[in-house]
C-alpha cells in the first residue's frame, strides 16, 4: 500500500441530434449538472479534441471502462513515480465528470469528452498530501503539455492559521501555470456555514477563476464557501439550506467513473462539493481551449456568459452566476431552466463541521447509500453500497462494475484534501 504524504490535505433543452450521442450511456439519464449547463448542447460545437486538463489530486482509476484511451501519462508526487493511480477515488470521481468516454454505452457522458485528461497524483489514499507535493504537481503538469489545471482542492488553515493554497509555494505555482497560459480552476471550498465567508483562494491572475457550488435547482449550496474571491458557480450537489456532510442526498449528487478502495475495482459513484463544480468548469475550459481561446479569454468567456440571478452583476454569493457551457460556445441554446436562486442565503440551523490540519482535498460530502434508480440494460451484477445492511442487485451493462455511492461524511479541511 502506498503511504500517503503528510502535510496538506486536499480539498436546456438538448439538439436531439447531439443528445442522442449520450443517450446510451446507462446514467446518463442522473446527470443533472452535465445537462444543467448545456454540455450536450456545446457538443455541437465542439467536444474539446486536442485540450489535455491536469486532475491535480488523488490520482486516476487507468484501468476504468469509461476512462480507456482518456489519459496521457502523468505523475505521482506522493511515491515519486511515474503510475499515479487512484488509491481513493477521489480523482477519478474528477477525471469522468470532465472527460470519460461518452455515447460508448458504458456508464455516464462528460463535459468535454475528446479532451485528454493528465493524472497527478499529489495526494494519498487516505486524500491527504503536501502543499510541497501540490505546487510540483502544478509545475509538472504546465512543463508536460497541461492547457487547463484542475484543482478540487481546498483547506481551512496551515501552519501559524495560513491558508495552504495561498501559501508562497502552491500561490506561486498557480500563478506561473497561468503566465504559461494554462487555465487554472480552484475549488472555493465545503466550509461555508451560512454567514461570513471567504473562497480558498482568490483568482487575482489572468487565466484562474475560484469556482462555488450549485444545487440541482440552481441555488447555491449551503456549503460552499462564498465571497469577493468568487467567480461563479457550476453543479455540486447537495442541499441549499445543510452545509453539513448529510446534505447530500442520492438523487442530488453528481454521478461519476469511481473507484472503490475497499473493493479495489472501478466503479461508479456520485458526490457533492466544489470538487466536482471544477471538474465542470475545466471541462468548459476544455471545450473554449479547442476553439482557440487563450486562458485569459476562456475565463473571462466562461463568467460573462453565465446565467446571472440575484442581485443583477457579480456578487459575493454567486459570482456572475451559474456556468453555461452552451452559451460560452455561442451554441444555439434555450433560456435558462427558471431558478429560485437569490443571492442571499438561509441560515442553517447546524454548526460547522471544524477540519483540522492542512490542507484538504474538498471531497465530495457525503452520499446516500441509497441505489440510484438506472436504466435496465443487459447482464446482472452487484451493487457494492458500503454500510448497506443487505444486498442490492441491479441489471448493470456488460462491464460496468456497479454504481457506487459512497457513504462517508466529509473529512475536515486543513491540509491539502480533495473537494
Amino acid at each position: 500500500m502506498r503511504r500517503a504524504a503528510a502535510g496538506v490535505v486536499l480539498l436546456c433543452l438538448l439538439v436531439p441530434a447531439v443528445a442522442a450521442a449520450a443517450d446510451n450511456d446507462p446514467y446518463y439519464p442522473l446527470q443533472w449538472g452535465l445537462v444543467r449547463i448545456g454540455g450536450p448542447t456545446a457538443w455541437a460545437v465542439t467536444r474539446g479534441a486536442g485540450q489535455i486538463v491536469a486532475v491535480i489530486d488523488t490520482g486516476v482509476d487507468s484501468a476504468h471502462p469509461d476512462l480507456q484511451g482518456q489519459l496521457v501519462p502523468g505523475y505521482d508526487f506522493v511515491d515519486n513515480d511515474a503510475q499515479p493511480f487512484d488509491e481513493n477515488g477521489h480523482g477519478t470521481l474528477i477525471a469522468g465528470i470532465i472527460a470519460a468516454l461518452t455515447g460508448n454505452s458504458v456508464g455516464i457522458a462528460s463535459v468535454a469528452p475528446r479532451a485528454k485528461i493528465m493524472p497527478v497524483r499529489v495526494l494519498g489514499s487516505d486524500g491527504s498530501g503536501s502543499s510541497t507535493a501540490v505546487s510540483a504537481g502544478i509545475t509538472w503538469a504546465v512543463k508536460h503539455g497541461a492547457t487547463v489545471v484542475n484543482l478540487s482542492l481546498a483547506q481551512e488553515t496551515g501552519a501559524n492559521n495560513a491558508p495552504l493554497l495561498r501559501s508562497p509555494a502552491v500561490d506561486a505555482a498557480i500563478k506561473a501555470a497561468a503566465k504559461a497560459g494554462a487555465v487554472v480552476v480552484v475549488a472555493a471550498g465545503n466550509s461555508s456555514t451560512g454567514g461570513s465567508s471567504q473562497t480558498a483562494y482568490d483568482a487575482t491572475t489572468p487565466g484562474v477563476i475560484v469556482v462555488g457550488a450549485s444545487v440541482k435547482d440552481g441555488r447555491p449550496a449551503a456549503y460552499s464557501d462564498h465571497g469577493a474571491g468568487l467567480d461563479l458557480l457550476a453543479p455540486g450537489g447537495g442541499s441549499s439550506t445543510d452545509p453539513t456532510a448529510n446534505g447530500c442526498t442520492q438523487d442530488q449528487s453528481i454521478v461519476s467513473t469511481w473507484w472503490n478502495p475497499k473493493t479495489k475495482r472501478s466503479s461508479y459513484g456520485g458526490g457533492c462539493g466544489t470538487s466536482m463544480s471544477v471538474a465542470f468548469v475545466s471541462g468548459v475550459a476544455a471545450l473554449l481551449g479547442a476553439r482557440g481561446y487563450d486562458n485569459a479569454a476562456s475565463v473571462a468567456r466562461i463568467e460573462q456568459t453565465a446565467d446571472d440571478f440575484g442581485v443583477k452583476g457579480r456578487d459575493d454569493i454567486s459570482g456572475y452566476g451559474m456556468l453555461n457551457a452552451a452559451r460560452a460556445l455561442g451554441a444555439r441554446t434555450v433560456p435558462a431552466p427558471k431558478s429560485t436562486a437569490r443571492a442571499s442565503r438561509p441560515q442553517p440551523s447546524t454548526s460547522r463541521v471544524k477540519v483540522a490540519g492542512s490542507a484538504r482535498a474538498v471531497p465530495s460530502r457525503a452520499l446516500s447509500s441509497r441505489p440510484p434508480k438506472v436504466p435496465t440494460v443487459t447482464a446482472a451484477g452487484p451493487l457494492d453500497i458500503p454500510g448497506s445492511k443487505r444486498g442490492v442487485a441491479v441489471t448493470l451493462a456488460a462491464g460496468l462494475i456497479g454504481v457506487l455511492i459512497v457513504g462517508h461524511a466529509l473529512r475536515a479541511l486543513g491540509t491539502a484534501r480533495k473537494t
